[in-house]
Parts: structure tokens; C-alpha cells; sequence
């Protein structure tokens, strides 16, 4: 739990800032989310565009070029596998 907290904004953060396309409305960064959800036993850390309909056509279109979401799985899965993995050695 404290891993997720501490992690969503940064990664909702980055995510803005590291997006390559040029976001001339401002909407596409603004609806960039990092959320986590909590069930009984498990935790999920969503990444995701909240309410705009054009986040398949960032996310794909030429070959991917301007997609932020698979970047941002791979530049922060191995930050917070570290963590969980130091969190589960004390």
C-alpha cells in the first residue's frame, strides 16, 4: 500500500511531462492518471487517459511513436519491483 501511495503521482507526473506529442488543448496531459485500486487481497496501480476518446490514437497510431502508457510501464515496473522485493527481505 505504501509503495502505490508514495508511486502514483510520481508516475502520473512523469507521464505528463514525458509525453512526446504536442498536446495543443492541454486535455490529453491533464487526463493522464496513475490510480491505484484497492480488493481484499490485491492492490492495482491503473494507467490510463480519463475522458478523452482520441487516447487510442496517441497510445498507437504511427507505429506507437507517441505512446507514453507501455513507456511508462517500462521505465517504473523495475523501480517498484525493487521495492516490493526490498519491502518482502525485511
Amino acid at each position: 500500500d505504501a509503495i502505490v501511495q508514495k508511486y502514483a503521482p510520481l508516475i502520473e507526473n512523469w507521464m505528463k511531462e514525458q509525453a512526446s506529442w504536442i498536446d495543443r488543448t492541454g486535455h490529453a496531459r491533464q487526463a493522464l492518471r496513475a490510480e491505484i485500486e484497492y480488493e481484499v487481497n490485491e492492490i492495482y496501480l491503473y494507467l490510463y487517459y480519463e475522458d478523452i476518446e482520441y487516447d487510442v490514437f496517441l497510445e498507437y497510431a504511427n507505429s506507437g511513436r507517441y505512446s507514453i502508457l507501455a513507456p511508462a510501464l517500462d521505465y517504473w515496473s523495475p523501480i517498484l519491483w525493487r521495492e516490493v522485493k526490498a519491502l518482502m527481505s525485511t
